[in-house]
């Protein structure tokens, strides 16, 4: 009613200008010309409310006839009329904006609107539900399905039947180790009674620092066997970080091996290295502990980013995996299935890789530590191995399709999530003639047991600029809400809720974050139902699809991990220095995202500051963590609101990064043709001798194109893990002339695979060497050679 008063006065006010001329209007106003847009207003109502009239002219009687324009005058036209008591609206659009369904929806949707307003004038805007009973019981249809699983079966139960059927059948491949369902069976159970009789209860938590290994699948299986929750940590994050996770866990015992054992503080935790105790585990009775353990005990916690400056452990039941995995609408798993197993233990993929081979029988092929680096060798890796089934972080499968989209030909089922997906990388991988039987796009956060939503894409069309996350998959529910937590019309913007039984129990000893994330479900029909609030924004397009537009708050996807800007924020403010620092994500020419750092700082030498928090950034975050590049101001740029404005925060250009090192120049041929790679490989303007690959914003994708740069330029094939132990060019540089030598000399390597702009560059710094420099250069090559470089 109020906002009708207003309307009201508006309008009448703007009637007494009503003869203002139009050439007028233009001139006081002087809109942007953009020919995709009426200048002036895209949208006209029009309300016709001069009494109908008739024509009378002797025998002969008028009456008007409806005229199809032809053409829409602007993007949207709505002309209301009154005739006969009944008031009639017809819709004029644009057809490359709006189609037929799309304007009828809108029809529907305003007359639902002013039944509302007129039936409850005391409504506040926000409070109108714009959907009919038609579209309602579409939306609540399409929101999920459910089917029969064993939910309150424990993983241990579903993994003692595939011994049963099939206990000589190869479990596990790490490198040369396999071991069979029984062995594995065997070894599980003894570490199992084990860790029983060092004091793990049910729901208690055991902490696993290890990278990927046999060691680790063993530990999985034991722990949930002894009734207890596995806490997965990444051995190459902090110490800080794991020190933290293992005491707000309240982890009893930290699993690992003897060469990782310093590198975390255990606190009051007992640390177990598997390799100096298996001779006393060996020792211990092989029969399964019998201990209850249901689809409602707690199996496994993993650690996210926190928005208040600390990760967060989310707290997973069996029941959350079962849902994932069995009797579900997205895949079918078998004895068949070879899957591999590339992720971290600490991310939540490896759920679906460990537990969605050893639940149904198949066979888990761990890659090695350097493949996931090297798109070379994971395609290799993928092919010798004949995986059938994988779920890849986008960012990865995004690579693997730009280097070889043949790498996936021997499969039945690739799956890709975490973060929004290359459309043309999806089509590469379409294109090829080997492709999957099957290629599934992903989406869930960790909250909900990893997935929530699949789309199986046949085909792309050229004009996708994005690829939907599809619909829910079985026994989950998926909800886009308004900010009244009513169902968002189709089409229109809604934050995505998710409910159903791959909701994880919360915030492990966070009760109020928990509250505020997992709220109670609006919709639900049994009372104690609950939503995880995701922070997702997305749409439904006409077939029910989901498509996922964006974040409604800070936190943001990089390579495929949930990062919250908040955490990196608290850790920079740490710094004595800092008076306040934002970080932003920004994405470079390449489409490659990463993080920038702007800070707000009382020292004088702007540069000691950032070299410091460099140090201790790499001390408290995970490197995917690691802003690439700082940026120092006296203040921040302000909105008239006077908030802080991010735009002009970033066309500051923070990624031009100019090391705060000493520059050192390239000195040789070698030095300056690596230090071009690395510039654009990471979008710099210049790198420097003695510039650290990390520190300029470089990171592990970025080392597999670099590798691959050095290949073709270079003709020397480099392991992965040789530029993370020499990170500076004159360490690589010095590295590749060895590899160069090795291979058959230098000036072999350079001359076969030199450019003319290159030969160019290397001929200008000649004059630059000394006599033996160029003798060493050149003196392998044949006469002929000598000629032709001249």
């Amino acid at each position: 009613s109020e906002l009708v008063g207003r309307v009201q006065q508006t309008v009448l006010d703007a009637q007494m200008h009503q003869d203002a001329p139009f050439e007028l209007l233009v001139k006081r106003l002087q809109p942007d010309r953009d020919i995709r847009r009426t200048p002036l207003v895209q949208v006209m109502f029009t309300v016709q409310n001069l009494p109908a009239t008739k024509l009378e002219l002797g025998d002969l009687s008028l009456s008007p006839v409806s005229i199809e324009p032809g053409a829409a005058k602007f993007d949207l036209s709505v002309a209301v009329a009154e005739s006969a008591g009944q008031f009639t609206a017809a819709f004029e659009y644009d057809g490359g904006l709006f189609d037929e369904n799309t304007i009828e929806r809108m029809a529907r949707r305003y007359k639902t609107l002013l039944e509302q307003a007129v039936s409850k004038p005391d409504l506040t805007i926000g409070e109108i539900d714009l959907l009919d009973d038609q579209e309602r019981r579409l939306l609540l249809e399409w929101s999920g399905s459910e089917t029969e699983y064993p939910a309150d079966r424990a993983l241990q139960h579903a993994f003692k039947e595939q011994v049963a059927l099939r206990p000589g059948d190869t479990a596990v491949v790490c490198g040369d180790e396999a071991i069979t369902y029984a062995a594995l069976d065997f070894k599980s159970n003894q570490l199992a009674n084990y860790l029983i009789a060092r004091g793990v209860e049910p729901e208690s938590i055991v902490a696993l620092v290890f990278g990927r290994s046999l060691e680790s699948v063993i530990s999985m299986l034991a722990i949930v066997k002894a009734g207890a929750a596995y806490l997965p940590i990444d051995m190459n994050y902090p110490k800080q970080r794991i020190d933290y996770m293992i005491a707000d866990a309240g982890a009893k015992v930290v699993l690992t091996e003897s060469s990782l054992a310093n590198r975390f503080e255990a606190g009051g935790a007992k640390v177990l290295c598997l390799d100096l105790v298996w001779a006393d585990i060996a020792r211990c009775s092989d029969y399964e502990p019998a201990v209850p353990v249901s689809g409602e005990n707690l199996a496994y916690v993993i650690y996210t980013s926190g928005s208040t400056g600390a990760p967060k452990g989310v707290a997973i039941p069996h029941r959350g995996v079962n849902r994932l995995l069995f009797n579900t609408n997205y895949i079918d798993l078998d004895a068949s299935c070879r899957m591999a197993h590339a992720s971290s233990i600490s991310f939540d993929i490896a759920t679906f890789e460990v537990w969605g081979a050893l639940l149904f029988g198949g066979r888990l092929i761990i890659a090695p530590p350097e493949v996931a680096l090297s798109p070379r060798q994971f395609a290799a890796f993928l092919r010798e191995n004949e995986i059938t089934t994988m779920l890849l972080a986008t960012p990865l499968f995004n690579q693997l399709a730009a280097e070889d989209p043949s790498a996936f030909r021997s499969f039945k089922t690739l799956l890709f999530g975490g973060e929004a997906a290359d459309p043309k990388s999806v089509r590469r991988v379409l294109a090829d003639a080997g492709r999957p039987e099957r290629l599934l796009n992903a989406y869930g956060p960790t909250e909900v047991t990893m997935m929530s939503t699949w789309l199986p894409i046949e085909n792309l069309p050229e004009d996708s600029v994005s690829v939907p996350i599809g619909s829910p998959i079985s026994n989950t529910r998926v909800y886009l809400l308004d900010d009244g937590l009513r169902l968002a019309p189709m089409g229109l913007a809604g934050e995505m809720y998710i409910g159903g039984d791959g909701l994880a129990r919360g915030y492990l000893n966070k009760p109020g974050l928990t509250a505020e994330k997992f709220v109670p479900d609006p919709l639900a029909a049994s009372p104690g139902a609950r939503l995880y609030r995701t922070g997702d924004l997305a749409r439904l397009l006409p077939d029910g699809v989901i498509d996922f537009i964006g974040r409604v708050d800070n936190q943001i996807k990089i390579r495929g991990f949930r990062i919250e800007l908040g955490e990196i924020e608290s850790v920079l403010a740490r710094h004595a220095a800092v008076r306040e620092a934002i970080v932003l994500a920004v994405d470079d020419d390449a489409g490659n995202r990463r993080l920038a750092a702007y800070i707000l700082t009382n020292a004088d030498e702007s540069s000691a500051v950032v070299t410091e928090l460099r140090a201790l950034v790499k001390e408290r975050l995970p490197e995917h963590m690691a802003p690439s590049s700082y940026v120092t101001l006296d203040g921040f740029p302000l909105t008239p609101n006077g908030k802080v404005n991010r735009q002009a925060l970033l066309s500051l250009n923070p990624l031009r990064f100019e090391s705060y090192a000493d520059y050192v120049a390239p000195r040789t041929p070698l030095e300056q043709m690596l230090a071009e790679v690395w510039a654009e490989v990471l979008n710099v303007e210049r790198v420097g001798v003695e510039d650290n690959f990390f520190d300029l914003g470089g990171h592990s994708l970025l080392v597999t194109r670099v590798v691959s740069r050095i290949r073709g330029v270079f003709n020397v094939e480099l392991p992965v893990r040789r530029l993370f132990e020499t990170p500076t060019v004159a360490e690589l540089a010095q590295a590749i002339a060895e590899a160069q030598t090795e291979a058959g000399g230098v000036s072999d390597a350079i001359s076969s695979r030199l450019s003319s702009d290159q030969a160019e560059r290397l001929l200008e710094n000649l004059d630059e060497l000394s006599e033996e420099e160029v003798a060493e250069l050149f003196g392998r090559l044949s006469a002929e050679e000598q000629v032709g470089s001249n």
